[in-house]
């Protein structure tokens, strides 16, 4: 009897795979798009290039997104916004 391969992965590996095919699926979808969209209006290769970049960025920002379970990393960035918020201390 064969073995089945995907069997013996373990449901980390099987979380990785995903997030690859997720980011793999969305850059080639919008690159894609962008070819498509070049060929009908015929701007060569500026739009096939803007499907790419965004399917990079917004791929990107997915994939990292779903390794830290769905949420974004924290990066400091509330602090930083409530000690611009808080007015300075004054010393007469």
């Amino acid at each position: 009897m064969a073995k089945k391969p995907l069997m013996n992965l373990r449901p980390a590996d099987l979380k990785a795979l995903g997030i690859g095919l997720e980011l793999s699926m969305v850059i080639g979808g919008l690159g894609y798009a962008g070819y498509w969209l070049d060929e009908k209006f015929g701007s060569d290769p500026w739009l096939l290039l803007t499907g790419v970049f965004l399917g990079i960025s917004g791929g990107s920002w997915h994939a990292i997104k779903m390794a830290n379970g769905g949420k974004l990393p924290d990066m400091g960035f509330d602090k930083l916004a409530k000690k611009k918020d808080k007015p300075p201390d004054r010393k007469d």
